[in-house]
């Protein structure tokens, strides 16, 4: 079993995320510990366990249970940074969102892309996942548009300005990073 906690309490890269994906793919018990790391103490090492989830949800979505989903979900909506944020909003998008989304999610959603604060790539992760709520839930797409037509996006970057493009387009947004 390995300890992601000492592995987690330095900084790592590419190569260390790469080698634990690997032993996760051979030991796929690990995983549950993997994601629980997500919620701790630590921020460091919440963030970094996030990164490699985010990772593996590219590769094997399916791991991620509903209740992990409803977890991330709930986590997301409380004061973290906003590295861990995106990943968590990532890893939701990669996995797939849960069965039941609330109303205080949908709300969060809307805050990011209205709060000036909130980093550009939560704005665009809130966008793409209330993207995905519309294909279950159309009529939030006259919201969803009602907001994003009377944002400035002049400043934002040339992939938020992308997803917006999208949106209001009605065309599909890629949810896997570039």
């Amino acid at each position: 079993m390995t300890d992601f906690i000492q592995i987690f309490s330095q900084p790592i890269g590419k190569p260390i995320i790469l080698q634990i994906i690997s032993e996760i793919e051979r030991q796929p018990s690990d995983f549950q510990k993997l994601f629980d790391l997500i919620f701790y103490e630590n921020k460091n090492i919440g963030w970094r366990a996030a990164w490699v989830a985010d990772h593996l949800s590219r590769k094997h979505a399916d791991w991620f249970s509903n209740r992990m989903k409803i977890q991330l979900m709930r986590f997301a909506q409380i004061s973290i940074p906003s590295g861990h944020l995106r990943l968590c909003l990532s890893i939701l998008l990669n996995a797939g969102l849960p069965d039941e989304i609330s109303g205080d999610f949908i709300n969060f959603c809307f805050e990011n892309i209205l709060n000036e604060k909130t980093a550009i790539a939560v704005k665009a992760q809130s966008v793409k996942i209330l993207s995905e709520i519309c294909k279950t839930e159309p009529d939030l797409r006259n919201e969803v548009e009602a907001v994003l037509q009377n944002i400035d996006i002049q400043n934002y970057t040339a992939g938020m300005k992308t997803v917006v493009k999208k949106f209001l387009n009605k065309k599909p947004i890629k949810i896997l990073p570039e």
